[in-house]
């Protein structure tokens, strides 16, 4: 489980992270092959070889370099090109058009195709646009023959196509780096659910096994009495509720996990019964708090109803039982509390445990994403980040209640109570 948790997901970013790169790469390439072209065609030979060497040269061999997994090599090698581009261009067309000012733009792809957190290599990307700069403003272009040097009749509509084209791929990447942020967005939830449910593989595991114990044991008893002609009508039909109490208690565990670990990014919107939801959340986790003597104190109307993704709530609640459970086992009699309430058009649901608040300078972190104050391998810092990402999503509010003398959450969701809805 520990491997399921921590690698997979990682690799599921690195692998989003990969495709970005390359849809990029061939948006680029798509982009000069055009120039090539275009420049062609106008005549500016010099410009259309530099461009040309890239789409049918430099990007197969950038895609290649990523493909054998070099990422930062190819990364780099993209951005040296990219300035390549510029640089040819600028000659190329004589400094008439400032083509060297796509430099300024240039700056920002090596932000947008490393790790933010590699500052080594951004530092790398962002200096190749000043050295290029410098080069064009420098040597100009008494490096080229004259023969090689186009001065277009009409700058304008080279400088406008140029723009066009600059503006094309910053619209186009930004559509490309949106969807690969919800994509990552979608597997960090993940992580985040993988991570609870390993945490509470054992104690489903034991909520499991110990009623099948029970319907093993009325059934031995059952087929031993039988053979022995003892069978008691009355004992028959007791023990037979028995197990189809026991019977309809796994299957209440099974239905939580399986809302509980599906996918639930595309479900509609639907009003649901708060309790129905808090309690297929506790069946989850009555083992961890029956092994940790936690007492839990609940507090719903069933005439609560928020509109909401059933499956989406749950997690929230689930990580802040998760949370508790945490943080309270060494707490002597420890409790959780869930209680609800109607304000206005919400119903706020409020989630306290018997721990005396968290201090004001992790406040201010723990909505961060991959903050945690648990050891390592104990904890993603995902949960909360996610929990208020979720409710965001539900138009609701989600946030740490500061005045309360215990540790204190709150959650406000859109919903009423049943019977203020107006009867069909």
């Amino acid at each position: 489980m520990a491997n399921l948790t921590n690698t997979a997901p990682v690799s599921t970013i690195k692998s989003e992270t990969t495709n970005f790169f390359n849809r990029f790469v061939i948006s680029v390439g798509i982009l000069i092959f055009f120039y090539t072209i275009f420049y062609g065609f106008m005549g500016a030979y010099f410009a259309s070889v530099c461009v040309g060497i890239g789409a049918f040269i430099f990007t197969p061999l950038t895609l290649l370099i990523e493909k054998k997994e070099h990422h930062k090599t190819a990364r780099a090698f993209f951005l040296v090109c990219c300035n390549f581009y510029i640089y040819g261009t600028s000659l190329g067309l004589n400094h008439v058009v400032n083509v060297e000012n796509y430099s300024i733009p240039a700056l920002m792809v090596a932000l947008l195709i490393h790790d933010f957190e590699d500052l080594k290599h951004i530092l790398f990307g962002a200096s190749l646009p000043i050295i290029t700069w410098i080069m064009t403003e420098t040597l100009g272009v008494s490096i080229l023959p004259p023969d090689w040097r186009f001065s277009p009749p009409y700058p304008h509509v080279f400088m406008a196509i140029n723009f066009f084209g600059s503006f094309f791929l910053a619209g186009l990447f930004l559509t490309l780096f949106v969807k690969t942020i919800k994509k990552q967005r979608l597997t960090m939830i993940s992580t985040a659910k993988m991570s609870s449910l390993g945490e509470m593989a054992g104690g489903i595991a034991h909520e499991i096994n110990n009623p099948l114990g029970i319907i093993i044991t009325k059934i031995s008893q059952i087929k031993l009495k039988l053979s022995l002609g003892k069978l008691d009508n009355e004992k028959l039909i007791s023990d037979l509720n028995k197990i189809e109490s026991t019977t309809t208690r796994i299957g209440k565990i099974i239905k939580g996990l399986r809302s509980f670990s599906r996918n639930s990014d595309q479900d509609e919107y639907l009003d649901t019964s708060l309790k129905e939801i808090i309690d297929d959340t506790i069946e989850l986790s009555n083992e961890r708090l029956r092994n940790k003597n936690i007492e839990l104190k609940l507090d719903i109307d069933p005439k609560y109803f928020i509109h909401c993704r059933a499956t989406q709530i749950a997690q929230v609640l689930m990580n802040l039982i998760s949370n508790s459970i945490d943080a309270i086992e060494s707490i002597p009699s420890p409790w959780i509390k869930i209680s609800a309430s109607k304000k206005n058009h919400m119903i706020q649901i409020t989630f306290t445990d018997c721990g005396l608040g968290i201090p004001p300078h992790i406040v201010e972190k723990m909505m961060q994403p991959f903050f945690t104050t648990k050891d390592i391998g104990k904890g993603t810092g995902l949960g909360l980040s996610i929990s208020k990402g979720i409710l965001d999503e539900h138009k609701g509010n989600f946030y740490y209640d500061s005045t309360s003398k215990n540790t204190c959450f709150i959650l406000e969701i859109p919903g009423y109570l049943k019977s203020d809805q107006p009867q069909n």
